[in-house]
């Protein structure tokens, strides 16, 4: 998946490269990375090691974006909804996340939530 002046993003899957395209086309859109960091952190007695699959970064957030919880840097997690991930573990790696970095992570079941 290409993005303006960048080099080629290497993609997982085809759900995650029409993400990746529907975040391009937006002009706001100004940077775009995917396997961008891996965390590591102890949780419950165990190493839990979690790397989100874009990094989306806004000059100016659109409305439609700030309505589905992005901030101008967001990181997301783009998985179908069969891909169960425990809401308590999910909960987590939010707010690990959001602790490390400042910035918060989404998960988009769907390319349509994106290409709203």
């Amino acid at each position: 998946c290409a993005f303006r002046n960048q080099p080629i993003l290497r993609v997982e899957s085809a759900l995650e490269r029409r993400v990746l395209k529907a975040l391009s086309a937006d002009a706001a859109c100004i940077a775009l990375a995917t396997q961008p960091v891996t965390i590591q952190w102890v949780w419950r007695g165990a190493l839990r090691r979690y790397t989100p699959d874009i990094l989306a970064m806004f000059d100016v957030l659109p409305d439609r974006w700030h309505a589905s919880g992005m901030e101008r840097s967001t990181l997301i997690e783009v998985k179908p909804d069969r891909f169960y991930v425990e809401d308590d573990l999910w909960r987590e790696r939010i707010r690990i996340i959001r602790v490390a970095l400042g910035i918060p992570l989404m998960r988009l079941p769907s390319a349509q939530e994106v290409l709203l």
